[in-house]
């Protein structure tokens, strides 16, 4: 049995292969939307906070419209608590979405849940790095 860090772990690394995938369902499992404690702050326009329903939304469009997409995730920490998990950690990641060509680095932090299904996000936050930072 592997422990609550390498499982917390795959998840985080899961999620940048379902997205090359485009396997909306993958991201959604390991997601807990439907929790109504849910909560994500993206860092695209318009840069606000939203709730699960919306997340689902979000993911389902996206990954729907994706040409190609790299993400290298580095520098991944997880701490994990009672019933709660932190993942930090910086992607490095281009994509193409709709034509357009995009590029970026960002630090990321995902809040675990430990659930009947296993650990699951029940929030993210997002942050572009400047470029030269």
């Amino acid at each position: 049995m592997s422990s609550p860090v390498d499982e917390i772990k795959s998840r985080v690394l899961a999620v940048p292969e379902a997205l090359k995938r485009r396997d909306a369902d993958t991201i959604l499992h390991i997601y807990d939307a439907d929790d109504p404690r849910f909560t994500a702050f993206e860092d695209h326009p318009p840069y606000h906070r939203i709730d699960g329903q919306a997340f689902k939304r979000f993911v389902n469009e996206v990954v729907g419209k994706l040409e190609e997409l790299r993400i290298d995730r580095k520098d991944i920490r997880v701490d994990v608590f009672d019933g709660f998990a932190v993942a930090t950690g910086v992607d490095e990641w281009s994509a193409k979405l709709e034509g357009q060509e995009l590029s970026g680095v960002s630090r990321f932090t995902l809040v675990f849940r430990k659930t009947s299904d296993g650990w699951r996000v029940v929030h993210e936050h997002f942050s572009i790095v400047p470029s030269g930072s």
